[in-house]
């Protein structure tokens, strides 16, 4: 408790309005210090005489923290909580609040933001012009893929799952779902989404979105098994926090997230195809009915079908004159 008869709340990052004012008329607010280390030891020190922590998903708020004298609420500004350590807080009595829903809309946007970026290769098209490449049209150049009436396949039909297929009604697309656990029949029928198994989502989609958890049932996803026929037009995108996007190119694609061989590959290499915002990647690599072309998430540009029918960046040349966008010199 502090002098003025507030309780001492420390704010570990600035949040937005109208938080701020909402928190500095029930508490008396502490900042946490920015050139401070976001360790559990620092965090424990600054939280001394705290009866609260707003704390963000950067913040480990575990055993040392939790145990502290005096704290009795942890309040997450997130959707998730994998940052605090729920049970070592039961044990000491400290509540944890977090807020869901809150970013159920905004995600579900951002999906679909990717989905059409990469449809209409939206970012490689934008690097192609800064870099000076466009030099006049042409009727192959940067084609993309229709999004309206295409087929979306959604993996994990949860609240953010739910929200890309309802903006998928508004592009007339057909909408297809896997799911542990179906959607009831009056939610299907107002999405008009069908529940399908993983190996036939993956073969009719021309769109995959991936919205899952990171567990171990849910690692590598998708991954069909070899039997399953590949629709050559697939894209995939991951909408799931992943600090790479690895495709492991025999008969099947995966997306690694944490995985320890997508790491070492420096993100600037990372293909044109990649749409990478934050810590979501979509790719618009598509796949091949014969074989897939040994992408993996760095170092691979465009195939070398396309550059001789499109107007995509050309790999570096020793020597010569450099071409023209229709590749002539």
């Amino acid at each position: 408790m502090s002098t003025r008869g507030k309780p001492r709340v420390l704010l570990m990052h600035p949040i937005l309005d109208p938080g701020p004012a909402i928190l500095a008329e029930a508490a008396e607010v502490v900042a946490y210090p920015p050139d401070r280390p976001l360790d559990e030891v620092s965090i424990r020190q600054a939280a001394d005489g705290c009866v609260g922590i707003v704390s963000q998903l950067m913040d480990p708020i575990r055993e040392t923290v939790l145990s502290s004298p005096g704290l009795k609420i942890v309040s997450n500004v997130a959707v998730g909580f994998d940052n605090i350590d729920v049970a070592a807080a039961t044990a000491n009595k400290v509540m944890v609040t977090n807020t869901p829903g809150v970013l159920d809309d905004a995600t579900s946007d951002f999906a679909f933001t990717l989905l059409m970026a990469t449809a209409r290769r939206v970012v490689e098209a934008d690097y192609f012009t800064r870099s000076g490449k466009f030099q006049g049209w042409a009727i192959d150049m940067m084609l993309g893929h229709d999004v309206f009436n295409a087929t979306l396949g959604i993996i994990g039909i949860g609240r953010i799952g739910r929200g890309v297929a309802h903006r998928a009604k508004g592009f007339n697309m057909r909408v297809l779902y896997y799911d542990p656990h179906p959607l009831p029949p009056d939610a299907e029928q107002q999405l008009a989404a069908a529940r399908v198994d993983l190996n036939r989502l993956l073969a009719e989609s021309d769109f995959v979105s991936v919205h899952v958890p990171l567990t171990q049932e849910t690692h590598h996803l998708p991954a069909p098994d070899s039997t399953s026929t590949n629709a050559s037009r697939r894209f995939i995108q991951a909408c799931f926090p992943c600090r790479a996007l690895c495709w492991r190119h025999t008969s099947r694609a995966r997306l690694s997230g944490r995985d320890r061989r997508c790491r070492r590959w420096p993100r600037a290499t990372w293909p044109p195809q990649c749409v990478a915002a934050g810590r979501r990647i979509c790719s618009t690599q598509r796949s091949s009915d014969s074989s897939y072309h040994d992408v993996q998430a760095a170092g691979a540009g465009p195939r070398r079908d396309d550059h001789r029918r499109s107007a995509e960046p050309r790999p570096p040349r020793r020597r010569g004159p450099r071409a023209d966008h229709r590749g002539r010199r």
